[in-house]
C-alpha cells in the first residue's frame, strides 16, 4: 500500500541535497584573495634567519619579494564544489581550476588539467574564520600562502 509519507521522502532528499553542506563548506564558499604581502614578508623573514646568505641572494629575495607583493590572485569557491583562480602576476593572467571538498576538517581541492583530468598536486588547507591556510614544506622550510575574504563591494 501506497502511503503519503512514501511520496514525501524524495522531497525531503531533493530539500536536505540543496540546503546547502556543513558549516564549514558554507565558509568556503564564494571569493578569497592571496594576502600577497603575508606570503612576501614569510620570504624575507626565512631570507634574515639566515646569516649565511649571499648579498646576491638577500637581492633575489628583495625582487622576489617585491613581485609577490604585486601579484593579484583571487580563488572562487563554488557551492558546487568547482573552483577558478585567477591570478595576474608580472603582466601575465593565468588561470587554473578544478574541485573542492571537505574531508574532516580541512580543505581539499584538486586541480584539473584542460582535458578535466585531475593533477597530481592535491591540496590542503585549514579554513579559520577569518582565512583559508595552504602549507608546503619544502627542504625544511614551511611557506603558508594565507587566503582572506573579497570584501563585498560597496552597494551604488
Amino acid at each position: 500500500m501506497f502511503h503519503v509519507r512514501h511520496a514525501a521522502l524524495p522531497v525531503l532528499f531533493l530539500i536536505a541535497a540543496c540546503s546547502g553542506g556543513s558549516p564549514l563548506e558554507k565558509r568556503v564558499v564564494g571569493a578569497w584573495q592571496l594576502d600577497a604581502d603575508a606570503l612576501a614578508s614569510q620570504v624575507e623573514e626565512k631570507a634574515d634567519a639566515n646569516p649565511n646568505l649571499p648579498a646576491s641572494a638577500r637581492q633575489m629575495v628583495g625582487s622576489l619579494a617585491a613581485v609577490l607583493r604585486e601579484t593579484q590572485s583571487t580563488v572562487t569557491f563554488a557551492p558546487d564544489h568547482s573552483f577558478t583562480g585567477e591570478t595576474l602576476a608580472m603582466g601575465r593572467r593565468s588561470t587554473s581550476k578544478g574541485e573542492w571538498r571537505i574531508e574532516g576538517e580541512q580543505l581539499v581541492i584538486v586541480q584539473k588539467e584542460a582535458d578535466g583530468k585531475a593533477k597530481e598536486d592535491t591540496q590542503r588547507a585549514t579554513v579559520h574564520a577569518d582565512r583559508i591556510e595552504f602549507s608546503a614544506e619544502k627542504n625544511g622550510q614551511r611557506m603558508t600562502m594565507v587566503l582572506r575574504p573579497v570584501a563585498a563591494a560597496a552597494p551604488r
